[in-house]
């Protein structure tokens, strides 16, 4: 059997508050366009701020993806240095090794 759901009492009122809460932010998230614009016009170029505003974010998205592209090179990166690293300490643990077998033969 499902369970049993039922609205609170109080719903339309809970529902009002989230539209006015939206309509509030809406307002003020357009009370700041309108300002970051009014700042910009202060030379003339209102349209030609206009537009570079209106681009901020195709290019702020494209920046995030040439930054996403140079984190998966520097993971590539990362790989072959810790493969190198790896390989490195082999080789230091070999010579380790031959240096005391080599020790230990002149001791004969």
């Amino acid at each position: 059997m499902a369970p049993r759901f039922s609205l609170p009492g109080d719903w339309s009122d809970i529902l009002d508050r989230i539209q006015r809460a939206l309509t509030h932010a809406d307002r003020l998230a357009q009370e700041r366009e309108d300002a970051q614009i009014a700042c910009l016009a202060v030379d003339g170029n209102a349209e030609t701020r206009r537009e570079v505003l209106d681009h901020l974010p195709r290019r702020s998205a494209e920046l995030e993806r040439r930054v996403q592209a140079v984190a998966d090179d520097m993971a590539g990166v990362d790989s072959a240095l810790a493969y190198a690293e790896s390989r490195y300490q082999a080789y230091l643990a070999s010579v380790n090794s031959l240096s005391g077998k080599l020790a230990h033969w002149l001791r004969k």
